[in-house]
C-alpha cells in the first residue's frame, strides 16, 4: 500500500511526548486551499497554521473545514477529523492554545 506525503508526516508527528508542531511554513497547494476561505476567515487559518488532530498544515487535504468548538472557530485539515474534535473538545482547545504559545 503506497502512503501519501500527509501520512508519512502524520506518522512522524505522533510521537507521544512531542513538543506542539508551530505551523510550518505552508506549500503554495496549501496556501491556495486556504485562500478559498472568506477573508476573515483566511486570517485565522493562517495563524492556526494546522490542523489539531493530525498536526497537518491546513490546506494540505483541500480547503480547511471550519467549526466551532466550544465558541471557539477552528480548522480542520479535512472533514474526517470532525468526529474526533467532537469526542474531546477540551483536548483539541487545550492543543490549540499550547501551539499558539
Amino acid at each position: 500500500k503506497e502512503t501519501s506525503k500527509a501520512e508519512e508526516r502524520s506518522a512522524k508527528t505522533k510521537t507521544k511526548g512531542k513538543q506542539p508542531l508551530a505551523p510550518k511554513k505552508l506549500s503554495a497547494e496549501e496556501v491556495q486551499n486556504i485562500e478559498q476561505l472568506s477573508a476573515a476567515d483566511r486570517e485565522l487559518a493562517l495563524a492556526q497554521g494546522i490542523c489539531p488532530i493530525t498536526d497537518q498544515p491546513l490546506g494540505s487535504m483541500g480547503v480547511p473545514p471550519k467549526i466551532s468548538v466550544k465558541g471557539q472557530t477552528v480548522f480542520l485539515c479535512c472533514a474526517g477529523c470532525e468526529p474526533k474534535v467532537k469526542r474531546d473538545p477540551d483536548k483539541v482547545l487545550k492543543k490549540l492554545a499550547e501551539t499558539k504559545k
